[in-house]
């Protein structure tokens, strides 16, 4: 091989691998943009959660409260027993389930 076809296949050999350096920091790049999308939207959930167990404690602080007040005024009442309020409970979270396209408590969507 003489010198000038040398040259003309390392320089070949170069820009080859240039280009494939290029495509891998390109993708390097839009699979890092999408990790940080990601955390991004994780964040944001985590934020939700938050804010949805702060409603739940706030929502528990008050039916303790009529509990309290049921008990005053109406000590026979079904919804004083604690099985009857958990099946009223697991009943509307069932309902609330199916409404949106879920067959159960332990099943995947329908959707």
């Amino acid at each position: 091989m003489s010198s000038s076809g040398y040259q003309v296949g390392l320089s070949a050999g170069y820009a080859h691998s240039r280009a494939a350096q290029a495509s891998y920091e390109a993708a390097i790049n839009e699979w890092r943009l999408h990790s940080e999308n990601l955390k991004h939207q994780v964040n944001a959930l985590n934020e939700r959660i938050e804010i949805m167990q702060g409603h739940f404690e706030a929502n528990n602080y008050v039916l303790l409260l009529l509990l309290e007040e049921l008990r005053k005024t109406s000590p026979n009442s079904p919804l004083l027993v604690k099985e009857n309020r958990d099946s009223l409970r697991q009943k509307a979270f069932d309902r609330y389930l199916e409404d949106r396209g879920y067959e159960g408590p332990s099943s995947r969507p329908r959707r």
